[in-house]
């Protein structure tokens, strides 16, 4: 439907978020890492088609910090925009979901 110079997905987005459970997380009898579940909500752009779009965003994920330097996440967020790219105006839902490390120095 769209010529292929047309189908690039740009989208960006300011969230903030709220650390909600923070505790532990046990590996077996004798380990434990400290972790926390958290809340996103922001809002953003969405550019596809030539196009700009206000786009909201909320979500949730967890952390689990490994050591002092290194902890691994996980988050999934819920992107809202309205398009009206292929006909009348609907409200466009995307979800998106994130699996990273982060490296303390």
């Amino acid at each position: 439907v769209l010529p292929s110079n047309d189908r690039d997905l740009i989208y960006y987005d300011v969230s903030f978020g709220y650390h909600f459970l923070p505790g532990e997380a046990f590996i077996g009898k004798n380990h434990a890492l400290n972790s926390s579940f958290y809340l996103t909500a922001g809002a953003g752009n969405t550019k596809f088609a030539e196009d700009n779009f206000f786009t909201w965003s909320v979500g949730f994920g967890y952390r689990l910090l490994i050591n002092d330097a290194i902890a691994a996440h996980f988050c999934f967020n819920y992107l809202l925009f309205d398009s009206d790219i292929l006909g009348p105006e609907k409200t466009t839902q995307n979800l998106q979901g994130t699996l990273g490390l982060s490296l303390f120095f």
